[in-house]
């Protein structure tokens, strides 16, 4: 039975396992937004709520060893990062937490330290939760709310032929300081930061949510392309990328000459780094541009969105399925 179970679920996958289980939910009146996309959209008097929940498994997101702070703030800023993906404002969070009872001295309050400064740091709430015993491993499992005054937040499908292609920051550089954790290697700093110490980009998002002419976002947590071609497919459009375009950080790319390994590989499949990609009119890139700047934050043209099956394409290759991270692959 086992056996059978796991052939299916590597035949699903993570994102058709999801689709199958949830396809024939039914949603009551005033949820707008269901499962499929960064979060739930729930209408509450003139405001939406959004929800999402982020779990954080030991030794499949993180190993012990990194730091029970570290572990923490990743995990909360995991989950915080879908809402900065719909343009919301964070409101507040509830943190599950399953710890084995041989944890160090210390370890599950700093713990759980490190998810509330990340919400701290988000000018948000921890309001609660549930602590239980775990067998091995630990176990985190977040819920997020946030609410935003706009009819319509950012989601996944409204990617439109002729937009614009765009990412904040400098993707890669998580996956590269996963990499170099995993393996004991040395990395700069801002690698490991990348990796360690993530920062969801809300203020960002609510600031794109509020310029005319931004269609579609999402946030980067299982690779780039994996992610856009999350886009492509609830869209109905094709995703055009140009590696010339694509930014990989001067501190990436040192990296990754002394490990031998491309760049753009961490580019577009590394994950973790909980950056915005998003698609734009071309009327709006100067303004979503400033708004990028004025946060100190980069925005990086990278492809075009046009008319085609959803798939995403790499100067002018598909890209092949699963490109990203997939819990079942």
């Amino acid at each position: 039975m086992n056996e059978t179970g796991n052939n299916e679920l590597r035949r699903l996958g993570e994102f058709g396992f999801i689709d199958a289980f949830t396809r024939s939910l039914r949603m009551a009146p005033y949820v707008e937004r269901g499962p499929g996309d960064d979060c739930a959209v729930l209408r509450v008097d003139a405001r939406r709520l959004l929800l999402s929940s982020d779990a954080s498994v030991e030794d499949i997101h993180f190993r012990r060893s990194w730091g029970a702070g570290h572990v923490g703030w990743r995990a909360m800023s995991a989950a915080l990062s879908d809402i900065a993906a719909m343009g919301g404002e964070p409101l507040c969070a509830l943190a599950s937490v399953a710890l084995p009872a041989d944890l160090p001295d210390g370890y599950a309050l700093e713990l759980c330290e490190g998810m509330a400064a990340a919400v701290t740091a988000a000018r948000a709430s921890l309001v609660g939760g549930d602590v239980a015993r775990s067998p091995e491993r630990i176990f985190l499992d977040i819920l997020v709310v946030g609410a935003t005054d706009r009819e319509h937040p950012l989601t996944r499908d409204a990617a439109r032929p002729g937009d614009i292609v765009a990412v904040s920051g400098w993707p890669g550089r998580a996956a590269a300081g996963i990499a170099a954790l995993e393996r004991g290697l040395a990395a700069p700093e801002n690698v490991l930061s990348a990796a360690l110490r993530p920062s969801p980009r809300l203020e960002l998002g609510m600031a794109l949510a509020a310029t005319a002419g931004i269609h579609a976002a999402i946030d980067i947590s299982d690779g780039l392309a994996q992610d856009l071609g999350h886009i492509a497919r609830q869209s109905g459009v094709c995703i055009r990328l140009e590696s010339a375009w694509l930014p990989v950080h001067p501190d990436l790319n040192a990296f990754c000459d002394a490990l031998g390994e491309q760049p753009l590989r961490f580019v577009l499949a590394g994950g973790e780094d909980y950056e915005l990609a998003v698609t734009l009119d071309a009327t709006a890139w100067e303004t979503a541009c400033l708004h990028a700047e004025q946060l100190g934050i980069p925005l990086h043209r990278i492809g075009v969105v046009a008319e085609g099956p959803p798939s995403v394409l790499l100067d002018g290759n598909p890209l092949p399925d699963r490109v990203g991270f997939d819990h079942f692959a």
